[in-house]
């Protein structure tokens, strides 16, 4: 079977690696890397990989493995990990947020309508509890 055959779809991914990374800035650069508040200068040329386009993202894996990504792909494949507790509540109600959104958006579309009766109403109750979660995040917030 050739892979014009192929009928299952292709599996996805999301990313749920923790990387050290700094983006580079120059023409020569030297980037600073390291995890647990260890940070060591390495010069890019020195790791024996090409150097990249300004902008790009040097990535340390835990396990030593270095690589480089475009800013793009890494910006859509990474998000930041808050420092703080407030930080990450913050985060938090920001993507629920953005879920309430797209729930919202999908309850009033054409293929909402064509849900059984029990569906939608396990999808309203979803979304009336992740609207009060939403404020009380926003309460958490407020009182920081």
């Amino acid at each position: 079977m050739d892979s014009s055959e192929k009928t299952n779809p292709i599996p996805q991914y999301r990313s749920h690696k923790i990387v050290g990374t700094d983006s580079t800035t120059d023409e020569n650069p030297i980037v600073f890397i390291g995890f647990g508040g260890k940070w060591e200068p390495v010069k890019m040329s020195l790791r024996g990989k090409p150097t990249p386009d300004v902008g790009w993202y040097f990535v340390m894996y835990p396990d030593g493995y270095t690589s480089f990504s475009p800013a793009k792909s890494f910006e859509e494949g990474y998000t930041l990990i808050p420092a703080s507790f407030k930080d990450r509540v913050v985060a938090e109600k920001a993507e629920l947020d953005e879920k309430i959104g797209k729930l919202q958006t999908f309850a009033t579309g054409p293929i909402f309508d064509k849900l059984p009766p029990e569906e939608k109403g396990r999808m309203h109750n979803q979304f009336s509890v992740m609207q009060d979660y939403s404020k009380i995040l926003g309460e958490r917030i407020a009182a920081f």
